[in-house]
């Protein structure tokens, strides 16, 4: 005998949401709880930034590491020198 989806879902105590929206309620919120929400949206964004340009700082660093961490030999110093410059230039603002 073939179980339907839902009765399935039933039998093993999967609790199934009504198709309707009866007896839920709206939410709502304040003036003043939007406006902190707001400025808390501001705020991790503005985290999230910081955070973002950590990562890049720190992926510059490794692929500074990584170059000198090859034996020379192997090392493309020109390469290494673009790559330190450009990392002080991003993380530091200096030339």
């Amino acid at each position: 005998m073939a179980v339907g989806k839902r009765s399935w879902l039933r039998a093993v105590g999967v609790r199934i949401a009504p198709r309707t929206v009866e007896g839920l309620t709206r939410l709502r919120a304040t003036p003043a709880e939007v406006e902190h929400l707001k400025r808390r949206v501001t705020s991790l964004e503005a985290d999230l930034k910081e955070a973002q340009r950590a990562t890049m700082r720190l992926a510059d660093v490794i692929d500074v590491v990584e170059e000198l961490l090859l034996p020379a030999t192997a090392r493309d110093e020109e390469k290494l020198e673009v790559m330190l410059q450009q990392y002080v230039r991003e993380s530091w603002g200096a030339a």
